[in-house]
């Protein structure tokens, strides 16, 4: 079995240690961070792995409120690597703005491109494992109904599953191909 929580913090890990390297890069080359006080430079830096990080402790505490109500002992694994995949998006978009602040000039052009096709997987990545998620308070479509309607929450988290995964396949393409 995949353990996804280990998997979550090497991303984690990842991406406060991309944020330590930079910024000793960062706090002499870009004006933006000279400029400014010492907190704004911080946040600038370390702005995507602090709201990963967040991310991280939040999902499984709504997880442990969820199991005490149900009387369930299991984590819905769906809903750990739906916060994987959001987690990796987090720290990959860190890294691509970290690389932009560098302004590495023959990366500018590939920017764009590189970033809507992160968002494009992504999309692809939660719209897979969106079906398999059971009634839950972390991730989801969270309404009265379908919180008390198990059938009704497989159906609409099947169906938009199937909207992100063609969404997401929708944008990896224009990405890959430039469409407008």
């Amino acid at each position: 079995m995949v353990n996804w929580r280990r998997r979550q913090r090497v991303v984690l890990g990842a991406a406060f240690a991309a944020s330590v390297g930079a910024s000793s890069i960062f706090l002499d080359v870009v004006p933006v961070l000279r400029t400014g006080p010492v907190t704004q430079q911080l946040l600038l830096i370390f702005v995507f792995p602090v709201t990963a990080c967040a991310l991280y402790l939040i999902v499984p505490m709504l997880q442990k409120r969820q199991r005490l109500f149900a009387d369930s002992l299991e984590t819905d694994v769906a809903v750990e690597i739906i916060t994987f995949w959001v987690l990796l998006f987090l720290a990959a978009a860190h890294v691509l703005v970290l690389i932009m602040l560098m302004d590495v000039p023959s990366f500018r052009p590939w920017a764009p491109r590189v970033g809507a096709a992160m968002i494009g997987v992504t999309l692809i990545a939660v719209g897979n494992s969106l079906p398999r998620t059971r009634p839950n308070l972390a991730i989801g479509i969270r309404t009265l109904r379908t919180l008390a309607d198990r059938g009704l929450w497989m159906l609409i988290h099947r169906r938009g599953g199937y909207v992100l995964v063609a969404l997401g396949l929708l944008i990896v393409l224009s990405a890959a191909f430039n469409l407008p």
